[in-house]
């Protein structure tokens, strides 16, 4: 080869020699952002490379934890272990694959964030919280509205507790803790948001219908506790309404007005309990202008007391009785199966179901029970073996218990839709002579139907 053509020939290569062989340099300015689980890594991009390799390292051991790559100068690793020490080693790589040379940066994950932190109690004005306690001696805790905005409160804090003053009634607010260390560093923050306690209703928009009328939306708020069984809210508007929804509550038809903008509310199933704001959408029709005045003039009343509960209603029940013999009798004892034909009474729960001239509508779940009474003349009551379509309470707490009569309950959608429930049963002839005097009966809307109902543990 010339002299000449091997000096061109080199200096063509030398053209190509950053690409061919990536001389890069390594990344400056390595900046970490860390939480307690994961980490943000930024640096100054580099010229001419055409993406990033990133590994992340325990640097006791330089072994790799993870790995990444990135076509800009920015990487996150999450699934991190809290206040702990990791390398992140990078380096720039062109479309060839040819890596530059690589920087490391050492960061520390800030402090576990604290856990399981539940309310301890929530008044009308202030609210109580936990937590579960980490490896330091100090926490945060900071308030804001429920739409992100710092509030001033009294915070009196208590090792792993704080009792927050000054809320106002029935409202939202986001609660943040975080644990900081002597020195100074801290954890993530973990965010509970609580309702404070109270009850009543708040009107939050109005608008005139195209069609002519008043509109209006409201959220009715419950108390946060309530007793397990049927809950009533009575809603009293200003005028008459035309129309309306309510959410998480059914409607007692019976017992509602809408002409005298009067309606009866209540919950009685497990989700319901749940919620402890009501929604409402209403509308006061045409010729509602005198209610423009008084339109926030609207009530709500909770509790049992919405209706007289001193006596029950009661309902005899037709039974059917037949003989069994069964091993589960002791010695001596008379077995027979009992059928409670409460098909006679009511319209089946099925909307497909015939409806007779006599039969009228089953009460609701939760306001009513069912007894089967062995008579004055059996003392010693009968020994309830089996029994479907219901189930039995054990009332021996109550102050009305007798020993003779055993009561149950259809609060379960499955019992409460079979209208022919039934029972096997043995008694011992010494102590009941007869079974002829075996009643049946339907006790409703009492403050005896409620105490059995409130021996249900429910979890809200």
């Amino acid at each position: 080869m010339k002299r000449t053509e091997a000096s061109f020939f080199i200096g063509l290569l030398a053209c190509f020699l950053p690409i061919a062989f990536g001389n890069y340099a390594a990344p400056t300015n390595i900046h970490s952002n860390v939480t307690s689980r994961s980490v943000y890594v930024t640096w100054d991009p580099i010229d001419d490379v055409t993406g990033y390799k990133i590994r992340l390292t325990d640097p006791a051991t330089n072994n790799q934890i993870q790995a990444a790559e990135s076509q800009s100068a920015e990487a996150a690793f999450a699934g991190l272990m809290a206040d702990t020490l990791y390398e992140v080693g990078i380096r720039g790589s062109d479309l060839n694959g040819t890596d530059g040379a690589e920087a490391t940066h050492e960061f520390v994950t800030n402090l576990a964030a604290p856990e399981d932190i539940t309310v301890f109690e929530a008044t009308a004005g202030t609210i109580e919280i936990e937590w579960k306690r980490t490896n330091v001696s100090s926490y945060e805790v900071r308030v804001t509205t429920d739409d992100d905005v710092p509030i001033e409160v009294d915070i009196s804090k208590d090792d792993i507790s704080a009792y927050i003053e000054g809320l106002d009634t029935m409202t939202y607010y986001k609660i943040y803790v975080r644990a900081i260390s002597d020195d100074g560093r801290s954890s993530d923050e973990t965010l509970l948001r609580v309702r404070t306690d109270g009850s009543g209703i708040r009107v939050t928009d109005w608008w005139e219908s195209p069609q002519g009328g008043l509109k209006g939306k409201a959220t009715i708020f419950r108390p946060l506790q309530i007793p397990p069984g049927l809950y009533r809210m009575r809603v009293h508007f200003p005028c008459a309404v035309q129309n309306w929804t309510f959410w998480h509550v059914h409607m007692d038809d019976d017992e509602s007005d809408p002409d005298d903008g009067f309606f009866l509310l209540f919950q009685n199933q497990t989700w319901q309990w749940r919620k402890t704001e009501i929604g409402v959408v209403f509308n006061y029709g045409l010729g509602a202008g005198a209610c423009i005045a008084v339109n926030e003039n609207i009530t709500v009343d909770f509790g049992d007391d919405l209706a007289p509960k001193e006596t029950s209603k009661k309902t005899d029940v037709r039974i059917e009785q037949n003989e069994w013999k069964s091993s589960l009798r002791e010695e001596g004892e008379v077995a027979g199966m009992l059928k409670l034909r409460l098909d006679d009474l009511y319209h089946g729960t099925n909307h497909n179901d015939k409806k007779t001239e006599t039969s009228i509508q089953k009460p609701l779940p939760g306001s009513y029970v069912i007894a089967v009474d062995a008579g004055e003349g059996c003392q010693g009551g009968l020994a309830i073996k089996v029994w479907w379509g219901m189930t039995r309470k054990d009332t021996q707490y109550l102050e009305e218990h007798k020993v003779n009569v055993h009561y149950f309950t259809q609060k379960k959608t499955g019992d409460w839709t079979n209208n022919q429930p039934g029972l096997l049963y043995s008694y011992d002839p010494a102590i009941c002579p007869s079974r002829s005097n075996i009643t049946s009966y339907i006790l409703e809307d009492s403050k005896f139907v409620d105490s059995v109902y409130g021996s249900y543990d429910y979890t809200l």
